[in-house]
Parts: structure tokens; C-alpha cells; sequence
């Protein structure tokens, strides 16, 4: 994320567009695709006062987005874990947590694969953002 002064006021919003890829499915399931973006609402007077010198590096909008690793699949469907089934490094890692493998605990079952990352965008593309966007509130930089 952009370096803001403390004296900034960002404002927060969660914002969401139609996944275009999934076509009519997509909007069947009212499946979206969700980001924050966030603007800094009094960056004109940080610039006059010379608390922001770098508008490239700190811009007044920008955004931040979650994308699926396994998309679509893994996002909408999970995968199915048999007793004969090769477990996952993902699955492996939670056996190995006597928390979450107690010795009552079946091998077999669903495991999803919905892990997701998230990515830094320097700007905000209003036409994006098909389905909108809704203020969180603000809060103050650094």
C-alpha cells in the first residue's frame, strides 16, 4: 500500500462487480468479484501543504483486490477427499495439527480449495465496479 501521511483521511469502501467470465451461472448465482478501494479525501490540501511530494507513489484513489487461486472451480466446488485419495499439502498441514485432526477424524470428505490473494492497484476504475460500491467509513494514514 501507498506510504500516506498520518494527517490523511482515507475513506473505505467495499466494492464488487459481476464475474463476467461465468456468463449467466455468474448471475444465476449472484457470484462477484469483491475489492476495497480507498480514497483519500483531503489529498488535495496534504499536496498544498507538501505532506504528499510523490503523487505517483501516493495516489488519491486506489484499490485493493481478492482473487481466487483456483478459480472457478476451486472457488465454487469442493474437492472430494476419499479414503483412497492423495491428501493435499493443504490437508496435510491440518493433520499434522492434532487441533484440527482429533483420532476420531475421517480421512475422507470435502476440502475446499477457496484460498484467495490479494492484489495492490494504484487507481480506481469506477466502470469496474458494476455492482458498486459501499462506504465502510474512514480512517486516518500510517
Amino acid at each position: 500500500l501507498p506510504p500516506v501521511p498520518e494527517s490523511a483521511l482515507i475513506i473505505v469502501y467495499y466494492a464488487e462487480q459481476a464475474i463476467a467470465a461465468l456468463g449467466t451461472i455468474g448471475e444465476v448465482i449472484e457470484a462477484y468479484h469483491a475489492g476495497m478501494t480507498f480514497e483519500i479525501s483531503n489529498y488535495d490540501e496534504l499536496i498544498a501543504n507538501g505532506e504528499i511530494s510523490d503523487v505517483d507513489l501516493v495516489p488519491r484513489e486506489f484499490t485493493v483486490e481478492w482473487y481466487a487461486e483456483n478459480f472457478p472451480f476451486g472457488a465454487f466446488l469442493p474437492q472430494v477427499i476419499g479414503k483412497d485419495s492423495e491428501p493435499t499439502e493443504e490437508a496435510d498441514a491440518d493433520d499434522n495439527n492434532p487441533k484440527n485432526n482429533p483420532p476420531s477424524a475421517s480421512k475422507t470428505g470435502l476440502q475446499w480449495e477457496n484460498e484467495s490473494w490479494a492484489y495492490y492497484s494504484p487507481e480506481y476504475k469506477p466502470s469496474r465496479w458494476s455492482k458498486g460500491r459501499t462506504r465502510i467509513g474512514t480512517v486516518a494514514g500510517s
